[in-house]
């Protein structure tokens, strides 16, 4: 049984502990970046579809050192952190894809300078790239990626889900 594990508010963790689902919530690319297509073309899946963001770690190699972890929690904004550990069902692994992490510090800097009216550097563009093609299905993930990150795009039933520990961030 595979398990994922998934950082969110300490409100919404109480949420799923009075029977709330985890529902897809979130874009691979920021959605609201005007006129983001005049930069990159960017795929159905990445723009039009929502997705619960993952770790197949509670603390993966890597995303303390890098400050990822960090960065996580401040995308939570919330004083109180929860850590929530869940599996799914075999016909939902089909559907649930891995990409590298590692980009996530480029892609911010990608979205700032767009945001900003700039057009972003050549290298920030390949990385943007790399980023998006750095999906892969979970079943033909190697875990070779620094700091892989699942994306799920279906509901997790709060039956599945186990709250691991709530703390300060």
């Amino acid at each position: 049984m595979k398990l994922f594990y998934h950082y969110t508010s300490e409100r919404v963790a109480k949420m799923i502990k009075s029977g709330s689902d985890i529902v897809p919530l979130s874009n691979v690319c920021i959605p609201d970046l005007p006129n983001l297509e005049w930069f990159v073309h960017i795929p159905y899946w990445a723009r039009n579809k929502k997705y619960i963001y993952s770790l197949l770690n509670p603390v993966p190699n890597g995303w303390e050192e890098t400050g990822q972890l960090e960065r996580l929690f401040g995308y939570i904004s919330s004083d109180r952190i929860a850590l929530l550990r869940f599996n799914l069902p075999e016909h939902d692994l089909r559907s649930t894809y891995v990409l590298e992490g590692d980009f996530a510090n480029s892609i911010d800097r990608f979205n700032r300078e767009i945001r900003k009216g700039r057009l972003p550097t050549e290298d920030l563009y390949e990385k943007f790239r790399d980023y998006l093609d750095s999906k892969v299905q979970l079943s033909a993930y190697g875990y070779n990626y620094r700091l892989p990150e699942a994306i799920i795009p279906k509901k997790i039933s709060n039956k599945r889900i186990s709250i691991i520990e709530i703390f300060n961030s």
